[in-house]
């Protein structure tokens, strides 16, 4: 897969919003324009403005103005015609004369047009263009000189809604990431045999991979750095080849939603902060009765996902803990026919009357596969917690309570189960 320059045009974006919990997500496949194989992707990727800044004062009252800088281009032009040893003269701007892209005109630079950096340029506004100055040698407004113009100034409504792009080394830059070489099957018996399967290995954190299409948003792709929703995010285009021909999906719109450490989050996916309540219920609760005779419901079990930072142990784990409505432990042996051996993948249990510990490996499920650790999806674990009694009248009776999760940062996590309509009756003859 390679990168090239970012060219893009803004009519009507497709937006497509991509997730970023996984190691990866899956969202589209670019399909090829004939049947044979899929053979090779290129893509670019920019940020998205949607601002204007101010450059001038000298605009008319009645409209805006947009300009190209290329002081880093023209830093770099300068620097290989020092080392060509040309005679041709670069005459850099100061900072303070170069804020709309201006730059001094010498007749070598004119007779050598190569020498000055080609720009890509876009349609900022969804309007009919109307430039008002053109890229080339013109006598500026203001400095009252002839200046090589290194833009396109074009007429908009003042406070209209305008695009720019820019580089985004956010997503196009290499960050460690860690790779699965060989597949995961859910049958392996050690963490080391798990992570014998993975490597490390340096990707840009946005693909689109080269023979399926599929796009991916690595987990490194955090919102300290990458620009998340409520933002408008990133334009690119994608073309795809093969020995039938080529295509170019373009206009394409990348919105990344804020990462969540665990589903079913709490969090709101722009902002980060808590939504309503701060916790989760179970997805399913099935003959779950109270001590004094009463049917629960699900909205009766209060799940919390709690990050203990205390443990800091290498090996990351997860623990399951029970508690009445009083916070009074209940005993994870409590449920007598729940196969904990084989709740989720992982090792080393470490089952006591206050809860029940396994060493694992982060993100939970590791792979988006159907397991017997998972849901129908496979894309969140499935646990389910059981026990049966014997009723008054005599017959055997088994509660259920089914929960679906996923747990994507790496940390030792306890789910923390709260009944809070009043503990479960767990005796017989009752």
């Amino acid at each position: 897969m390679t990168l090239k320059p970012s060219y893009l045009s803004f009519s009507a974006a497709k937006r497509l919003a991509l997730f970023s919990p996984l190691l990866c997500l899956l969202l589209l496949t670019a399909c090829a324009p004939q049947q044979s194989g899929l053979q090779h992707h290129q893509y670019s990727i920019v940020r998205y403005h949607d601002s204007l800044t101010a450059l001038h004062d000298y605009r008319p009252p009645a409209r805006e103005t947009l300009s190209h800088t290329a002081r880093r281009e023209l830093q770099t032009a300068g620097a290989a015609v020092s080392q060509n040893g040309s005679n041709v003269r670069f005459t850099p701007i100061p900072d303070e004369e170069f804020d709309d892209g201006d730059i001094e005109v010498t007749p070598e630079l004119l007779k050598e047009p190569s020498l000055y950096p080609a720009l890509s340029l876009i349609q900022p506004i969804k309007e009919t263009i109307r430039v008002t100055s053109s890229f080339g040698p013109r006598k500026h407004p203001v400095k009252r000189r002839r200046l090589m113009h290194a833009g396109v100034d074009i007429a908009g409504n003042r406070g209209e809604k305008v695009v720019a792009s820019a580089p985004a080394p956010e997503l196009t830059e290499y960050f460690p990431v860690k790779v699965w070489k060989t597949p995961y099957m859910g049958t392996e018996k050690s963490i080391e045999e798990i992570e014998a399967k993975r490597e490390i290995e340096y990707r840009t954190l946005f693909q689109v991979k080269k023979h399926s299409g599929e796009f991916m948003m690595w987990s490194n792709a955090e919102s300290s750095f990458v620009q998340c929703a409520p933002s408008d995010g990133y334009i690119f285009d994608v073309l795809v080849k093969n020995s039938g021909g080529y295509k170019t999906f373009t206009d394409m719109q990348l919105i990344p939603v804020r990462e969540s450490d665990y589903e079913p989050s709490i969090y709101d996916p722009e902002t980060g902060l808590v939504q309503g309540q701060d916790y989760v219920t179970p997805n399913s609760l099935t003959l779950f009765q109270t001590e004094s005779g009463d049917y629960m419901f699900p909205e009766d079990v209060h799940i919390y996902f709690r990050e203990n930072q205390d443990n800091d142990d290498d090996v990351k784990s997860l623990t399951f803990r029970f508690y009445g409505p009083d916070y009074t432990p209940i005993s994870p042996s409590s449920f007598n026919q729940t196969d904990w051996a084989n709740l989720i993948h992982g090792f080393n249990m470490e089952k006591t009357d206050e809860y029940v510990k396994y060493d694992v490996v982060y993100p939970m499920p590791l792979v988006e596969m159907k397991s017997k650790y998972t849901n129908k999806d496979g894309n969140r674990i499935n646990v389910n917690f059981l026990y049966d009694r014997i009723t008054a009248s005599g017959y055997r009776m088994t509660s259920t309570m089914s929960f679906e999760f996923a747990i994507y940062k790496e940390a030792h996590w306890e789910i923390i189960v709260v009944f809070t309509a009043g503990a479960p009756l767990f005796e017989d003859g009752k």
